[in-house]
């Protein structure tokens, strides 16, 4: 499990992880128990890969890393534009910082966040998959699908959001 963990961080395929680190927590709780360092490992592995960290835009005038916390409905419609974020930061886990309220295009997506995609327009689709973001383009970030079925595609940071816990996985 260590190598192939390893493996996909490198790759910043951070669904996939987090759904193996689930699998090995319940297996090494069954097998050694729950206060066994392999599966206290796991488990800490597990809440560092859940924290979604960000970098602002260069505009907001940082390149301190900054840790996403939730959406924020500041404007009262919902639309999900403004996100609550906690920083500066020195490692996932701290609770450091002081809280901001920015707007979702002053997000730089850090490659291997898992996002849901939403409101596409010439690749409907798509809209509702879930994916990790693993290369940036321009205004545009590279998305591959949880789904295998589906291609990688180029896809604004407006039209989707940072998944916080993922839903089960469609058998």
């Amino acid at each position: 499990g260590q190598s192939l963990l390893m493996a996909l961080m490198g790759e910043n395929r951070t669904i996939e992880m987090e759904r193996l680190l689930r699998e090995l927590i319940r297996d090494s709780r069954r097998v050694h128990g729950t206060n066994h360092d392999v599966t206290r490992g796991y488990e800490l592995a597990l809440e560092k890969i859940k924290v979604r960290c960000t970098m602002l835009n260069s505009r907001m005038g940082t390149d301190e890393k900054y840790k996403i916390l939730r959406y924020s409905d500041d404007n009262g419609d919902g639309d999900g534009r403004k996100v609550v974020v906690q920083g500066p930061i020195t490692s996932p886990t701290s609770n450091e910082g002081r809280i901001l309220t920015v707007d979702t295009d002053d997000l730089l997506i850090k490659f291997g966040t898992p996002v849901i995609c939403h409101s596409l327009k010439n690749s409907v689709h798509l809209n509702g998959k879930i994916g990790d973001v693993r290369d940036a383009k321009g205004d545009r970030y590279e998305v591959h699908f949880e789904d295998a079925a589906l291609k990688p595609c180029l896809v604004r940071g407006r039209n989707m959001r940072v998944l916080f816990d993922l839903p089960p996985k469609d058998v």
